[in-house]
């Protein structure tokens, strides 16, 4: 999985321990690498602090390193003699698989290689309004030179396509549907098979149960800051000055909303 195993995944009311006892009993073992939705504050150094780590002691999920593919020997008769996984975590700049092989000092070449990102990307109408354009597909396709597979997470909104190089390029969305606005979004997973192909495989929804309820009024929105002092409280003496602290507590905030508080720090 590319990240974002939840929401939020440090927070005891954003991710309670039912949360991630749930996950401990229901999801796979699987190769995993964390979102920033996994990570307190954004910051991978803080990993360990995260329902993600649990996963990971629990040996539920094993942890792709950057700076270590995990390799995955196939079957007899497979095109390929190994899988190599190449993990770029929330944070982590893409590399090329020459790149990798020139500062890992390690040689690819013989194995379906199998890129892991978690880094938002969009395409036609599987973006959000007034999604970057420096996100789009066509500006990660020099990025992904060499791998056989490169897979998304992040962005919602699952999409597959096959780049000119030769490379899948699949982001693969979340595995449930969360709002109405979902209904008739189907979930699924890719398979990767030896060759290099990709397949979707719908999961099924049959169960799935939408409750119609009235719209609220809208109401004035309110700020409460308590949450995030105590974030800044729980950072003891760690490297962090009030800037950066804040900086990072409000990223997924609207553009709005950032604009406001960080121009109000010095320096903007």
């Amino acid at each position: 999985m590319s990240g974002d195993f939840f929401d939020n995944g440090w927070k005891p009311h954003r991710c309670p321990p039912e949360l991630t006892n749930f996950a401990l009993k229901h999801l796979p073992r699987c190769f995993g690498i964390p979102g920033q939705h996994d990570l307190p504050y954004h910051r991978y150094a803080d990993i360990h602090r995260s329902a993600y780590w649990t996963l990971r002691e629990a040996g539920l999920v094993e942890d792709v390193q950057n700076d270590m593919p995990a390799s995955i020997i196939l079957d007899k008769g497979s095109p390929y003699p190994t899988m190599n996984l190449h993990a770029f975590p929330w944070g982590f700049p893409i590399e090329t698989l020459r790149e990798r092989e020139k500062r890992l000092g390690m040689d690819f070449s013989n194995a379906l290689n199998v890129a892991m990102i978690h880094a938002y990307i969009w395409t036609g109408d599987k973006g959000y309004e007034g999604a970057p354009d420096d996100k789009m597909v066509s500006q990660y396709e020099a990025k992904l030179e060499g791998y056989h597979v490169a897979m998304f997470g992040d962005n919602h909104k699952r999409f597959k396509l096959k780049l000119k190089g030769g490379c899948y390029v699949v982001n693969t969305g979340s595995f449930i549907r969360r709002r109405s606005d979902e209904r008739d979004y189907i979930p699924a997973v890719a398979i990767v098979y030896t060759d290099g192909q990709v397949r979707w495989h719908l999961l099924d929804t049959t169960a799935d149960q939408f409750l119609d309820a009235p719209r609220a009024e809208a109401k004035e929105a309110t700020f409460d800051g308590s949450e995030f002092i105590a974030g800044l409280e729980a950072l003891g003496d760690k490297a962090l000055d009030f800037g950066e602290a804040l900086r990072l507590a409000v990223t997924d905030e609207p553009e709005p909303v950032r604009k406001i508080i960080l121009d109000a720090l010095p320096g903007g």
